[in-house]
This record gives structure tokens, sequence and C-alpha cells, in this order.
């Protein structure tokens, strides 16, 4: 399709297996139970919720309000049916501190990695603005300059390569992250 980019030919994605911006993605949304917390919403004592940003393969991302620094940061609670059982636990939250490691001016940056009542959260920077994939489709059409695109992907570049520097491979590079 010249207006999204989607592939007339290509099979229809089941109920609720894509991404933000309604591409499909390979890891199927899954169903958020227990997860869906309303904007007021207190979560771990210290988050106040603010809005929902989306919900994806590994769980739901929402704005929040840090009661002890007053800043907004993301809030992501992993889905519950990925973390059955303490090994299942281990895997996101290792990611999860790992990545906290890196520290680049285009890596958004990781501050937390807990649990809390049995729920793995992480906490990040939270970059006002929209995803690259907005940014794509709301270009579809139009031409970009050549400077601007190659901006855009010199910046990717960057980051990925001080996460290769620090031995991390990022498995989930697409433009919503």
């Amino acid at each position: 399709c010249p207006s999204c980019g989607a592939d007339p030919k290509a099979p229809a994605a089941p109920a609720g297996a894509r991404t933000f911006s309604g591409q499909n993605t390979v890891a199927p949304i899954r169903e958020a139970r227990g997860s869906v917390l309303p904007p007021g919403t207190i979560f771990a004592d210290r988050y106040e919720v603010i809005r929902k940003l989306g919900a994806g393969g590994m769980g739901v991302v929402y704005v929040a309000k840090d009661s002890n620094t007053g800043q907004e940061l993301v809030l992501k609670l992993i889905h519950p049916d990925l973390v059955t059982g303490d090994e299942a636990v281990q895997r996101p939250m290792a990611e999860g501190l790992t990545a906290r490691q890196i520290r680049h001016p285009n890596i958004v940056a990781v501050y937390d990695v807990a649990l809390w009542n049995g729920q793995p959260y992480f906490t990040m920077e939270f970059v006002k603005g929209g995803t690259l994939r907005s940014w794509m489709v709301n270009k579809i059409g139009k031409d970009v300059p050549l400077g601007a695109a190659a901006g855009v992907i010199f910046s990717i570049l960057e980051g990925l390569a001080e996460a290769h520097r620090m031995g991390v491979g990022h498995r989930d590079l697409k433009p919503e992250n």
C-alpha cells in the first residue's frame, strides 16, 4: 500500500498482533491480564500512572510520575504470562539490568528494574515526541532530505555501537523502539 507500506498480499495479522502504529509484529500482543492500570493508580507505592502509552509483545507501557522525584517517566510492566517461575522472572530482570548499564544520548535510559508483588517492571526515561514509525508514516509520499534520513540512521547506529561496545545486542530493533 503506498499509504501505509503494508503488503496487500500478506496474510492478515491475528487480532491484537500489531505494534503501536498498527504494523505487524513478530511477537503477538498479549492480553494484559492483571497489568492494565487506570490513570491515577499508584504502582509500587511510588509511581502514579498518568496514561497508557501502549502494549506490545513484552508488556504494557505507561507514562507515570515518580512521587520521589516528581519526574515523568515510562513505567513498563512485563506481561505476567512471560514470567511464570523464578527462572522466567530472572531473564527480563537480567536484560533490564544490562540495559540499565548503557548510557548514551541516543539510547533511552533505564532507571530501575524491580519486582513489586511478583510483577516485574522497568522505569525508563520518557522521551517526548513520536516514534520513528510515526515519523516515517507521516513522511509517506513526501520527500525526506537525504541529510535528515542519514542523520536518523547515523543516530541509531551510534546508539547501537555503544550497546555493542558493552557487549549488548538489541534483539527487538524496530521503529517503535
